[in-house]
């Protein structure tokens, strides 16, 4: 959990900046999705429609977090890491088992996800239009745009 950014009651404070900096990765990964309308030409322009639910993905995801980190923070969950679950070595080891498992799933399914996207939009924002614009005079707002895409794309996205 601490790697897109949710860190448990007594986490380390690395932990605990990583978390405040993936909220702020967020926000920032809206503001560049937001960006994209102003900017509604080139090859890695969909359609209105599709960039709308593009950045109000951004708003849900950063309320899911919030309230997903108030509910860790609550009582109830900070006296069930103090007490710990009450269960037998047997029915311990198999939750272990099944929590493990299931976060290599969800590993597994954001991995493919992210490798579909990656194909789909990453060949937008390296096209020559947008990196090639560097090789202008005066290189406009067009590489940085593609760049910027780019990387939140390839490392955001993911988390």
């Amino acid at each position: 959990t601490s790697l897109w950014g949710i860190a448990l009651p007594g986490a380390s404070s690395c932990t605990r900046r990583w978390g405040i900096l993936v909220t702020f990765l967020v926000l920032a990964c809206g503001a560049l999705c937001f960006s994209r309308f102003f900017h509604q030409t080139g090859p890695s322009w969909l359609d209105s429609w599709t960039l709308l639910q593009n950045v109000a993905a951004h708003p849900m995801v950063f309320i899911l977090l919030q309230v997903l980190l108030r509910i860790l923070r609550s009582e109830l969950i900070l006296d069930l890491l103090e007490h710990h679950i009450d269960c037998s070595k047997a029915q311990a080891t198999s939750l272990r088992f099944r929590t493990k498992f299931q976060c290599i799933c969800v590993w597994f399914l954001t991995l493919l996800a992210s490798a579909a996207t990656w194909g789909g939009y990453l060949p937008g924002f390296l096209h020559p239009d947008y990196i090639g614009a560097l090789g202008n005079e005066l290189p406009d707002h067009r590489f940085f745009f593609g760049l910027a895409h780019s990387f939140a794309y390839a490392f955001v996205l993911p988390i």
